[in-house]
C-alpha cells in the first residue's frame, strides 16, 4: 500500500485540517523535537495520514473527528527534551495527552468525541485510559507505528539530534506530500468489529492548567 494518499483523499485531508494546519500555535509545533530528529509538526501530520489510511474500509468511522484528533494528538506545544522549571516535563508521557487536550478546547474548541481520541492516544501506558471508539484505536495504533520508525529510522544525520533545522517562519509547502516512514501496509489491520462508543464518557475540558 503506498504512503501516499490519493489526490481525492488529499482534497478532503485539506478540507477538514486547512484551518489546523494554519493556525501559528500549530505551525509552531515545528519548533519541538518529537522522537529521534522528527519535528512534532511532522510527527502529527505522518500519524494523520496513517491514520486516514488505516480508517479505510472501517464501517461507521468518523473522519473528520479523527483527523482532527490526530492533527492535534500532541498539541502540548513545548519540547518534553529541554528542562523547564517554570513547569516541569516530569512524567511527560503519561501527562501530555491531557495537555494536548486542554490546549486543543481552549484553542479550537474541539468536542468531546475529539478530547475521548486525544486523551486516550498514550495507552496502555496510561493503563485507564482505555480507547473508547474505533476512532481511538486507529489514532493509538497509528501513533504507535509512526513513534516507532521515527525513533528506528532517523530522518536526518545522526550530528543534527536534537536540532531544528528548519529556519523561522519556514515550512514543508502544503502541496507537498509528506512520506511517512510509518506504512500502513505493516500495521496490525483495524476491522469493522474493533470496539466502538458512539457516546464516550464525557471528558473535562478547560484551560491549560499550572503543572501538577
Amino acid at each position: 500500500m503506498s504512503d501516499l494518499l490519493t489526490s481525492e483523499e488529499e482534497r478532503e485531508l485539506e478540507e477538514i485540517l486547512g484551518e489546523l494546519r494554519a493556525h501559528p500555535l500549530v505551525l509552531s509545533m515545528r519548533n519541538y523535537i518529537q522522537h529521534g530528529t522528527t519535528t512534532t509538526l511532522d510527527h502529527v501530520e505522518r500519524v494523520t495520514r496513517l491514520a486516514f489510511r488505516l480508517s479505510r474500509g472501517v464501517r461507521g468511522i468518523r473522519l473528520a473527528p479523527l483527523l482532527r484528533a490526530a492533527y492535534l494528538h500532541d498539541f502540548y506545544l513545548y519540547d518534553w527534551h529541554i528542562p523547564d522549571p517554570v513547569r516541569p516535563h516530569r512524567l511527560h508521557g503519561y501527562r501530555h495527552a491531557d495537555r494536548a487536550c486542554e490546549n486543543a478546547v481552549r484553542v479550537f474548541g474541539i468536542g468531546e468525541l475529539e478530547q475521548s481520541i486525544i486523551r486516550s492516544h498514550m495507552w496502555p501506558l496510561n493503563i485507564t485510559r482505555l480507547p473508547r471508539s474505533r476512532e481511538a484505536w486507529i489514532l493509538t495504533l497509528a501513533d504507535k507505528c509512526c513513534s516507532l520508525a521515527e525513533m528506528l529510522h532517523p530522518r536526518k544525520k545522526s550530528g543534527d539530534q536534537g536540532k531544528n533545522t528548519a529556519p523561522p517562519g519556514s515550512a514543508r509547502r502544503e502541496d507537498e506530500p509528506l512520506r511517512s516512514p510509518c506504512s500502513a501496509s505493516t500495521a496490525p489491520g483495524i476491522g469493522a468489529d474493533a470496539p466502538n462508543a458512539e457516546s464516550p464518557g464525557k471528558e473535562p475540558d478547560g484551560t491549560v492548567p499550572p503543572e501538577r
